[in-house]
């Protein structure tokens, strides 16, 4: 073999394919992928690429941890001979990695390359591999591409057992097959349990089969140890509570119908639903042949995907993706080439790979003169190591569109000559191919095309010249602080330069020479200076902030921030002094709509938890849509306002934290050192008016299973900015260790009981680790406690605020309406003694008994958009049932006054808006004869009356749609119990 690949022979790989047929012929009916598998837990020689260097070692998947890992053998360092699955992010095809360019003579189709994240410092770090057939790089890309993907199921039963299988293994020190009582007491103390030694004494011998007390404990009777010392009393009351009366040992599928109901509030639930749940999720035969669910089948479940607290529907692309670039928030890196600090860190192509394929779609590529006439990237007057700008468009070309297929934005940082500047397009066009959009830009549009109209689509980020055919190269001005970012250390370092540079009306300006090639790429990303918010520019210039000024502006200027982000990008950067590539607090930008906040994706931390919840949600493809409010073309958005946000419905979050299962000891400490003390800190995170942090009572000595049963609650005003961060410490004398932690959308969050699946420092799962919850969420009057008022701003414009003055009552009478109805129904519930978020079934389930026992008539009033209901009867019904009956007619009247509020009120308020829409020219001619104080004041007030008006129509709709939701369920839940309608017309 000339390059020394191995010998994974003919003889080797019949042998291999013969025993995955025998094993596939026990198992029953296999896939493909299965048999991958078992090819890979077999094992093969590869050969291992590192810069020139190449060694034969033999590869497999680590079968006695139930394929947790990647191991090969012969390896020095014993502790590193091995990746997690859980820790690699993608396997690419190919000679994709850094380490195949000096491999020439090895055909492309035989390598393959593993980018996974260090477990010990957290970089991306890549494993360049050559196998010696193209069927054994199938073997290994499809292989271990079938095990990520199938990560979150091993959550469940299966994922629990091989972990318990694991650290059984591991415990197991001589090899023996079983753990004595030394071994069971210090593998206690390394799972954080706080039992006394007496304790664990007592239920080892309770944990022998048959009754029958030996020295060591087979792994079969360790299972039994391990459910004894994890018994969950707060699981067992849950579980009594729904299971059946006869026999508390069992929970039957309307049993579990009825959970699901009352304390997830899931909708889709059925009999036949919650059958197939107990079939998949029981682990006896016994139960799953009564076809009834035990407390081991009902925890599994719990800890499953199907109980996952992250809403299903927010896992796919769940939002219109039609509107303009300008109104989403996009997922943005900085420094993307680096994997470490920004002074001596290294730059790989790998972190571009790992950047996109993790859902990002805006890269950094600072480009700097290379030998030979080839473009470099590096972090420029820095011994950060560089790679070819060339190479990293490849990566990009590679994996862009793996994750999602909504367009990239390659952000340039140039520093180069105009030769090589040259040479940048030519690379573009062509490694980029018909990926790279090259369609010449609409002057006249007013906004953005949408990311569907540019699907699959590279765009470039940079500045543009005003000429591209008079010469082959032009001049553009840019502003000191754009040229090199690199020289930001220095001025921000200085603080008389840096103050001078804050201060400065007019920043210093530099010309710089562009290559009408690379000018040519650029088209609706145009890089320009932001000079200030009254220059309105075209939707198709873009500025960048460093986080600094950023921040000024959404704390001096933020209304006019959120406006200028409705039309044009803005890309906030860090400031040039963090040189450990530490990250900014993301949340400031993105209340003030700036839509690329650019974060160092390899670095960990709040900033990158915040980032990474972001864009989980729809679909994880890189794309959020903005709220309403700031979307509107005259919003009056304020981040920074104390009072409630008009037709916006604040909402209450209330937590309580039961128990915390499995917490390991901190990150880097040793096996045997003392158990922790944990404690939990629970954030909201969003509008400065929204954030909050309470905390936890320290439960001593028990990382393994502590109980807190401790409630907490916050009031969220504006849940589309908002976020949840649940985060596990270690109470220290000194500095508290980090545990774990989860951070969660607040609009991606569902109701009921959840186990909160922790992740580490690096944002990767803590295996089994988790806290468990019971989450509630409410719809709060957004004037409780005060009264309830309303003035229309004065435009200061006749005519407009002669139309504008019949507002006021209409947008309380609006308010009211809406209000009621929604207590109205917090009330019906209440009467039933359902939580806010339970389903109707149960509920009128419980009217239909006393409509057959009372002889009470189910109404039907019919109205033009949907059907009310009321009950009556020929007598009054009993005192015991009156409660119920009246809330249910309350709540139908509520629903009848939003159906007709909405055709009366709305219509009004309608009009009102096209009116004061309609004189926007007569404002803008107006406040030009009025001095600059009162002028801007004349605007802002406009926009306010106008946006406010907007808002409570919008308010107006949303709850007419749902209220005529609640009227459809209550009919359909009323003839799921067998109740006759009768229909009147009003």
């Amino acid at each position: 073999d000339v390059e020394g690949r191995g010998s994974y022979s003919k003889v080797n790989r019949c042998q291999l394919l013969k025993r995955a047929t025998t094993t596939m012929s026990a198992r029953g009916n296999a896939t493909k992928a299965d048999k991958n598998i078992w090819l890979l837990q077999a094992g093969m020689e590869l050969t291992e690429v590192e810069h020139r260097s190449r060694q034969v070692r033999s590869y497999r998947l680590d079968s006695t941890s139930g394929f947790a890992c990647i191991t090969w053998s012969p390896s020095k360092k014993h502790t590193r001979n091995k990746i997690a699955i859980s820790a690699v992010q993608a396997i690419n095809k190919g000679k994709a990695s850094e380490s195949f360019k000096h491999i020439s003579t090895v055909s492309e189709d035989l390598c393959f390359s593993i980018v996974y994240t260090s477990e010990t410092n957290g970089e991306t770090k890549t494993l360049s591999l050559i196998a010696s057939t193209a069927v054994a790089v199938e073997v290994w890309v499809n292989g271990l591409n079938r095990l990520i993907n199938s990560k979150a199921s091993q959550m469940a039963a299966g994922g629990r057992r091989r972990w318990l299988e694991h650290i059984f293994e591991a415990a197991d020190k001589n090899g023996d097959g079983t753990l004595d009582l030394k071994e069971i007491i210090k593998l206690a103390k390394e799972l954080n349990m706080g039992f006394t030694k007496r304790n664990i004494e007592n239920m080892f011998e309770k944990a022998h089969h048959n009754g029958k007390v030996k020295e060591s404990l087979s792994f079969a009777e360790f299972l039994v140890l391990f459910e004894m010392m994890a018994e969950r009393k707060e699981l067992n009351q849950l579980f009594e509570k729904y299971s059946s009366q006869e026999n508390k040992a069992w929970l039957s599928p309307s049993g579990l119908l009825h959970f699901l109901e009352i304390e997830q509030g899931m909708e889709r639930a059925s009999v036949d639903y919650c059958t197939d749940v107990i079939i998949k999720y029981e682990p006896t035969e016994e139960g799953k042949t009564l076809g009834l669910m035990s407390i081991d089948g009902f925890r599994t479940f719990l800890l499953s995907p199907d109980c996952n607290v992250f809403k299903r529907e927010h896992e796919a692309i769940y939002q219109d993706m039609t509107q303009p670039l300008s109104l989403y928030f996009i997922s943005c890196s900085h420094n993307t080439y680096l994997t470490g600090n920004q002074l001596n860190g290294e730059s790989s192509i790998d972190a571009y790979k790992a950047a996109l394929l993790s859902g990002c779609r805006c890269v950094e590529l600072d480009s700097w003169d290379g030998d030979n006439g080839e473009p470099i990237i590096y972090h420029g007057h820095t011994l950060t190591s560089k790679i070819l700008f060339r190479d990293a468009l490849m990566a990009i070309r590679d994996t862009a569109f793996v994750t999602s297929k909504y367009p990239v934005i390659l952000s340039l940082e140039n520093h180069c000559s105009v030769r090589q500047q040259d040479r940048m397009a030519d690379c573009l066009i062509e490694v980029l191919g018909g990926m790279l959009y090259t369609d010449q830009r609409d002057e006249s549009r007013k906004l953005l095309p949408s990311p569907e109209d540019l699907k699959g689509k590279i765009l470039i980020k940079n500045k543009k010249l005003k000429d591209e055919k008079s010469a082959a190269v032009g001049q553009v001005d840019v502003f000191i602080d754009e040229v090199d970012n690199t020289n930001m250390v220095k001025r921000e370092s200085d603080p008389s330069t840096c103050n001078a540079k804050r201060h400065t009306a007019n920043p210093v300006e530099k010309k710089v020479k562009l290559s009408v090639k690379l000018s040519k790429c650029v088209n609706y990303i145009e890089s320009v200076q932001f000079t200030g918010f009254e220059d309105e520019g075209p939707c198709f210039q873009n500025s960048s902030f460093s986080e600094l000024s950023a921040h000024k502006h959404a704390e001096h200027n933020g209304v006019q921030f959120v406006r200028r982000n409705r039309v044009q990008l803005s890309r906030i950067y860090p400031a040039g002094t963090r040189v450990d590539s530490s990250n900014y607090n993301p949340l400031i930008a993105w209340n003030t709509g700036c839509q690329l906040v650019a974060l160092n994706y390899q670095t960990s931390g709040k900033a990158t938890d915040l980032n990474t919840a972001k864009f989980q949600q729809n679909g994880n493809c890189g794309y959020v849509l903005k709220p309403e409010a700031m979307r509107e073309e005259l919003s009056s958005f304020d981040p920074n306002q104390k009072k409630p946000y008009l037709g916006v419905t604040p909402k209450k979050l209330s937590i309580r934290l039961l128990s915390a299962q499995n917490l390991p000891k901190p990150e880097g400490a040793r096996k045997d050192s003392e158990i922790i003390d944990p404690y939990v800190n629970i954030h909201v995170l969003g509008i400065q008016e929204d954030c909050c942090k309470l905390h936890s009572r320290v439960i001593n000595d028990n990382g393994f299973n502590p109980c807190w049963d401790e409630h907490f609650t916050f009031t969220i005003n504006f849940p589309e900015l908002a976020f949840v961060r649940f985060v596990v410490l270690d109470s220290d004398p000194g500095k508290d260790d980090f545990i774990g932690q989860y951070t969660i959308p607040f609009e991606s969050m569902e109701h009921g009981y959840h186990h909160i699946h922790l992740k580490s420092t690096n944002g990767k799962p803590l295996p089994q680790a988790t806290i468990f919850v019971y989450i509630e969420i409410q719809d709060i009057a957004s004037h409780e406690g005060q009264k309830l008022d309303y003035q229309v701003p004065e435009v200061m414009v006749p005519g407009i605020d002669s139309a504008l003055k019949e507002a006021p009552s209409l947008v309380l009478k609006a308010i009211s309406t809406c209000e009621d109805y929604h207590k109205a129904l917090s009330a019906f519930k209440a009467s039933c003694g359902l939580k806010p978020h339970s389903t109707y079934r149960k509920g009128v389930a419980d009217l239909a008994e006393l409509v057959l026992s009372n002889s009470l008539v189910l109404q039907s009033i019919t109205m033009k958009t949907s059907d009310v209901y009321l009950l009556s009867s020929q007598t009054p019904p009993p005192n015991t049932v009156l409660p119920m009956v009246e809330s249910f007619n309350k709540l139908n009247l509520a629903i009848k006054a939003v159906l007709e509020e909405d055709d009366s009120i709305g219509v009004q308020l309608e009009k009102i808006y096209h009116t004061a829409v309609r004189h926007k020219d007569i404002v803008m001619e107006q406040r030009e004869k009025l001095s600059p104080e009162v002028k801007k004041q004349v605007y802002e007030n406009y926009c306010e009356a106008v946006q406010g008006l907007k808002a409570i129509i919008r308010y107006l709709h949303r709850t007419k749609e749902a209220a005529i939701i609640t009227a459809k369920k209550i009919c359909h839940a009323a003839e799921a119990s067998g109740l006759e309608v009768k229909f009147t017309t009003l």
